[in-house]
């Protein structure tokens, strides 16, 4: 573990201390709604609140948390806020990052600072609150979190799915539908592999209609707003749409995106992966992970948020092979050399952790990769927070 030494001319990189026992910090426990404002569209929460609980009593108030993640009913607030979880709702009202305001946090030093407002906006100093979104618990320890809420829209929600030749073309219709002024809330891809592993796990034969499966919804709209979508969609060739505005009946399509993973899972060892790309690139990577997936003979199932370029693709081997193949590993480099050079990132909502912080260069460039140690070292000096996470 090394980190960058501050007082050095220039920075250069020395050995840090280690922590001589590891702590392990839970706060599962401080799991309260402090407050669901109306007036002001706003909650105030402790980091172990989970989403879905958050979600279900801001509704009950005809408020919503709109951040979505697909592990919504068992994921915190807190951990969402350390990783800057996106989700299936990213497409309409972005990531964790977008929903909050404020966070009270506890630094190295034992300082509890505060740092945000409940004001909508604020311009005063840095922008302390998004650093500490998304740092994996690097920087300091979160132990309360100002959200943003949003009324719930009238008229209803309409969920749907169609169908496709393969992901490039669903790639394509779904950059035209993000251009089209229609505000979907979801845009969410399945390729062919994932939609047969959904069938041999719920007993459906969604398979069989095509190549790829599109699940969309808007949270609200306009006869325009659908002949808009409908005709994007006929343009380039999708079949069997439903749409619903039926709750049990979007409940089940719902319910099939979030069974995705379980569904893969299933067939062996995996490691899934999370890159980003311009929404112009996206079929340009869809059809480069079908090439990785020929060329090195893998079994890689792809899917993810299609509307805001977010895919990830899961490479699964046999039970028996404990250890990562060789030819996967190969593969996770192709994919993300291939995302970098379409001006993509290799982590889009799921942290870097450990396995991928070694790209930190590669993505950020020196300078920049300089740069975070400096301000990791400014936080935590004695680098005893979440060590070996985020940066190297």
């Amino acid at each position: 573990m090394f980190r960058w030494c501050r007082k050095l001319q220039p920075p250069v990189r020395c050995q840090a201390l280690m922590p001589s026992r590891i702590v392990y910090l839970s706060t599962a426990s401080m799991n309260h709604i402090k407050t669901i404002d109306v007036a002001d569209q706003l909650a105030v929460v402790e980091p172990g609140v989970i989403n879905q609980t958050l979600d279900t009593e801001a509704r009950k108030q005809g408020m919503f948390y709109a951040p979505d993640p697909g592990s919504k009913k068992i994921s915190s607030i807190g951990g969402n806020a350390a990783t800057n979880a996106g989700g299936m709702s990213t497409v309409r009202y972005g990531a964790t990052k977008d929903s909050i305001l404020g966070l009270k946090v506890v630094l190295a030093d034992g300082r509890e600072i505060k740092v945000g407002s409940q004001s909508l906006k604020q311009a005063f100093g840095y922008n302390l609150t998004q650093l500490f979104v998304g740092s994996e618990g690097t920087l300091g320890i979160i132990t309360e979190i100002t959200v943003r809420l949003f009324p719930i829209p009238l008229g209803d929600a309409i969920t749907g799915m169609a169908f496709f030749k393969d992901m490039s073309t669903l790639a394509q219709a779904v950059n035209e539908i993000r251009a089209s002024g229609t505000y979907p809330t979801m845009l969410e891809a399945l390729d062919a592999d994932t939609v047969e592993a959904l069938d041999r796990y719920e007993k459906t034969h969604y398979a069989q209609n095509s190549g790829a499966m599109l699940i969309l919804k808007l949270d609200s709209s306009t006869d325009a707003a659908l002949k808009v979508i409908e005709d994007i969609l006929n343009k380039y060739g999708a079949q069997n749409l439903q749409l619903t505005t039926d709750a049990d009946e979007s409940e089940t399509i719902m319910q099939l995106r979030r069974d995705m993973l379980p569904a893969i899972f299933a067939n062996g060892q995996h490691v899934m992966e999370d890159m980003a790309v311009p929404l112009s690139k996206l079929a340009e990577l869809m059809d480069y992970i079908k090439q990785v997936a020929a060329d090195l003979n893998l079994e890689i199932y792809t899917a993810g948020h299609a509307g805001d370029g977010n895919v990830h693709p899961t490479i699964i081997w046999p039970e028996d092979q404990p250890d990562i193949p060789e030819n996967v590993q190969l593969g996770l480099q192709r994919m993300f050399r291939k995302t970098l050079e379409l001006g993509g990132t290799i982590s889009g909502e799921h942290a870097v952790g450990v396995l991928k912080n070694q790209w930190n260069n590669e993505e950020l460039g020196e300078d920049v990769d300089m740069l975070q140690h400096q301000i990791k070292a400014v936080f935590d000096p004695m680098n005893i927070l979440n060590p070996k996470r985020k940066i190297n």
